[in-house]
């Protein structure tokens, strides 16, 4: 796969700065159609815990998106390692704002291909590159295809599409997008990992645990109420 040196210019027309709504609108269907499992990410965004951290200041982020990986793990669902989370985020154009979407784990094939600056960064050097690593890009190119049911010899919709991320990309940063709380942190990870039962307290345990752990601590013993009676009866 041959990267196009300048591929990721912007149009040379004034539609973004007219209407960065449309042009967002149109550039999302496009994305869409191009990657709709795997795609670069359009949006610029810190790492999650940090990004989760200054948004939900009363919960413990870091923590609970380690029990997420570690469940993740053990389950089979990522067991990379060198697995990372990422913010998807939901762009509201109307108020200039942003607030997470879904929280993804990404191992390190995908996020090769979530990266977007990282990404292009990698595809660019390869065009000046004395000895460009072909095996690298053609295997980054047939992963992107294959993850998101292209065919294999469609190499040019590799590039296409990080056009169109990069277009976006552009237009979000230069609307400077303020960052917002979603839905309640615990729903969100709850409806980005489905399978995985998250946990609700620091050590780890989940809601069920302490649940029953908290009916324990508060339920009377019988010997407590006979005792008690026993002594009312002696008064």
């Amino acid at each position: 796969a041959e990267w196009r040196r300048g591929v990721c210019a912007m149009p040379d027309d004034n539609d973004a700065s007219r209407d960065p709504g449309a042009a967002l609108a149109q550039l999302g269907a496009s994305l869409q159609t191009l990657a709709p499992k795997l795609c670069p990410n359009p949006v610029s965004s810190q790492p999650a815990a940090a990004a989760l951290g200054r948004l939900y200041t009363d919960e413990d982020c870091a923590r609970l998106l380690q029990g997420i990986k570690r469940k993740a793990a053990a389950s089979g669902l990522c067991a990379d390692e060198e697995a990372e989370f990422y913010v998807e985020w939901h762009v509201d154009m109307a108020k200039r704002r942003k607030s997470p979407k879904r929280i993804l784990l990404l191992d390190q094939r995908d996020s090769a291909i979530h990266k977007l600056p990282q990404l292009i960064e990698f595809l660019t050097a390869q065009t000046v590159a004395k000895n460009p690593d072909a095996a690298r890009t053609s295997d980054l190119a047939k992963h992107f295809l294959e993850a998101n049911g292209h065919d294999v010899g469609d190499v040019q919709l590799l590039q296409d599409t990080v056009s169109v991320a990069y277009a976006m990309f552009v237009i979000h940063k230069e609307l400077r997008l303020a960052a917002v709380q979603g839905p309640p942190l615990l729903e969100l990870l709850d409806t980005s990992f489905p399978s995985i039962r998250l946990p609700r307290k620091a050590g780890g345990e989940d809601a069920g645990t302490v649940a029953a752990s908290g009916a324990a601590e508060t339920k009377p013993s019988g010997r407590g109420k006979k005792r008690r009676a026993k002594g009312e009866a002696g008064q």
